[in-house]
């Protein structure tokens, strides 16, 4: 006999105390949280043996993945339509939704129940199992599985107060949205008031050319004033060179001091809210609020039931759509009636903006050729990046993909299930600055440097840093922030304040290379920080917080990388690292820049010239 209990948190344990007196069964316990001192007292109290967490293996975060993509696909198939895709679930994005870690946790539940089952001998001697710190959306789901399974399961969630935070979702919902709303219409109103006249001039000259979607940073524009691209660096002025250029812009910067740049640019530069009025900015905002969906049949993931679970996330996202992604559709659909574009370039990584674009020119100009560019790294994660066979027929998307090397390449045709566009490997747009930079010395001063990423999470990995490499270890370590997560946003989740950390060093003023060549190796989680300095030949370790799929930019690289997960010792990865024979470590220098040199390749004219129509029409029509 097994008997289940779920627990919300740990509030609940000090209540069922007299559920284990004189029991005659198997005590154990799962923490899925942090356990308190008070919690390990009490389990210890009522003697029950605490669970490690099971690890996935390759094998089962591949079938995590497959299976995930295709249940995402399935869910295309059933919600197929203009605002289905407008939604961050559609996107598959791990930024965006929960329901990847839903399904984690009731995989792994699944997989320690599995396990004790196995192990249990004495069939007079039952086995009682308890869960602690299981997401309230998943419960009544694994309630179902388990029950089906011939085991007693009870389960502890705070109702009242999960409603409550449902509440307040909705109405933070609604109030971001009219704020939103209020945001969008100032400026629209500001652009056309102060680029209203010089866009209407630029765009009678040129009719026609080639349209660059592109997002503007408060460095996009150099010191004379003239436009850099950010995304698309040297193919801009290449492309300028064989016609002309149109840039749909997304300003990121400072609004307003971005517009007057803007005014004196050369570039003709559109910016988004140019394109739309004030009743389609309130139609897409109407839209974002008012649309709902829910998942009627039964469906089932890693053979466990989750309808319940998919559509407690649906609730607790409103089935969020962003209107300004929306607003793509209306912005693009505008914007043809001004000019007729020939190519459109935009980033790929199936977020819902850009299929508001692709859904517009399939409806209001098909004859444009659509080329996507996948800019950045591609981790396991990266589940936007590839495409079920369920959605295969129905998912908006570009004519052809370019990647920035052919080991994305690989990895976007491995994982995609269905291949429905062709992709092919082009040049590194952004990582230009890398080919400069030959492999430096190897270094022993024990200087460390942590490159995090611009996610809440990454305190998790600080934390473990701080744990296993105190004052006392001899190390110095280098905490180099991302530009939109300063240390002020996440200190109050350290384990030790970092000022009682005196070898703990914020970086401030210093370039990426500078702080790359004064470490002796790198920590990183998925930032390209671990990837640039394994271009350099520095050492990267990287922190595995113990999701089923990997964040590792490099996960499949296995020269001078090394993993840490949470039980690891991070002295020991380290020691292994300095007592590597020079020979060695020179040897897996080499091997590492060339599994980067297949990842990234160098941008000149032959790449650039995959980004024209007349290396699309040639590779169409090779005879």
């Amino acid at each position: 006999m097994t008997k289940i209990l779920l627990l919300q948190d740990s509030g609940f344990l000090h209540s069922l105390s007299k559920d284990f007196t004189d029991s005659p069964f198997s005590r154990k316990v799962l923490f899925l949280e942090e356990p308190s001192k008070a919690s390990c007292e009490w389990i210890q109290r009522n003697s029950f043996v605490s669970l490690p967490h099971p690890q996935f293996n390759e094998a089962e975060r591949e079938v995590f993945l497959a299976s995930y993509i295709d249940l995402i696909g399935q869910f295309s198939q059933k919600f197929n339509g203009h605002l289905w895709w407008a939604t961050d679930l559609s996107s598959k994005n791990r930024f965006n939704s929960n329901l990847p870690h839903f399904l984690q946790q009731m995989v792994l539940i699944k997989k320690v129940f599995s396990a004790q089952s196995a192990a249990s001998s004495d069939p007079a001697v039952g086995t009682l199992l308890m869960v602690v710190g299981v997401h309230w959306q998943v419960m009544d789901d694994l309630r179902f599985f388990f029950e089906g399974q011939g085991a007693e399961c009870r389960i502890f969630k705070k109702t009242i107060k999960n409603n409550r935070l449902l509440w307040r979702t909705f109405v933070r919902r609604t109030g971001g949205l009219v704020l939103q709303f209020f945001a969008n219409l100032y400026k629209s109103i500001k652009v056309k008031q102060v680029l209203g006249q010089l866009l209407r001039k630029k765009l009678s000259v040129y009719r026609s050319g080639t349209l660059i979607k592109t997002f503007i940073y408060n460095h996009s524009f150099l010191k004379d004033g003239e436009y850099h691209d950010a995304f698309f660096c040297d193919m801009v002025p290449y492309l300028e060179k064989k016609g002309p250029v149109f840039i749909f812009a997304n300003i990121l910067g400072d609004y307003e001091s971005s517009l007057a740049k803007i005014a004196k640019a050369r570039a003709t530069i559109i910016p988004m809210e140019y394109l739309a009025g004030p009743l389609e900015i309130f139609q897409s905002h109407w839209q974002a609020l008012t649309y709902r969906i829910k998942l009627k049949e039964q469906m089932r993931f890693a053979d466990l039931p989750i309808t319940r679970t998919v559509n407690n996330e649906l609730r607790g996202t409103l089935c969020r759509i962003r209107p300004y992604q929306l607003l793509h559709f209306a912005y693009m659909r505008n914007l043809l009636k001004m000019i007729k574009v020939e190519q459109f370039i935009t980033s790929f990584e199936n977020n819902p903006w850009e299929k508001m674009c692709f859904l517009a020119f399939k409806q209001f100009s098909p004859s444009t050729t659509i080329t996507g560019y996948q800019h950045t790294v591609v981790p396991q994660a990266s589940v936007n990046m590839f495409i079920s066979r369920y959605e295969k027929d129905i998912i908006p998307h570009p004519d052809r993909l370019l990647t920035v090397g052919e080991e994305p390449c690989r990895i976007i045709r491995k994982y995609s299930l269905v291949k429905c566009f062709p992709v092919a490997p082009a040049c590194a747009l952004r990582f230009k600055y890398l080919f400069d930079l030959p492999v430096q010395p190897r270094r022993q001063t024990k200087t460390i440097l942590l490159g995090l990423e611009g996610i809440f999470d990454v305190y998790h990995m600080v934390n473990y840093v701080i744990k296993h490499l105190p004052p006392e270890s001899g190390y110095k370590v280098i905490l180099r922030t991302h530009p939109v997560l300063p240390v002020k946003d996440f200190e109050h989740k350290l384990s030790v304040p970092l000022k009682q950390l005196p070898h703990f060093e914020v970086s401030k003023g210093l370039s990426l290379k500078e702080d790359i060549q004064r470490c002796d190796a790198a920590i990183y989680w998925g930032s390209t920080v671990g990837l640039e300095a394994l271009w350099i030949g520095r050492p990267v370790i990287h922190y595995d917080n113990g999701f089923v799929l990997s964040y590792d930019p490099l996960f499949e690289c296995k020269s001078l990388k090394w993993v840490a997960k949470e039980g690891d010792s991070l002295l020991e990865i380290l020691n292994k690292i300095y007592s590597l024979p020079e020979s060695e470590f020179i040897s897996l220098q080499r091997s590492a820049r060339s599994y980067l040199e297949n990842y990234f390749y160098p941008i000149n004219t032959q790449a650039l010239s995959l980004f024209t129509l007349t290396a699309l029409k040639t590779s169409q029509n090779p005879h």
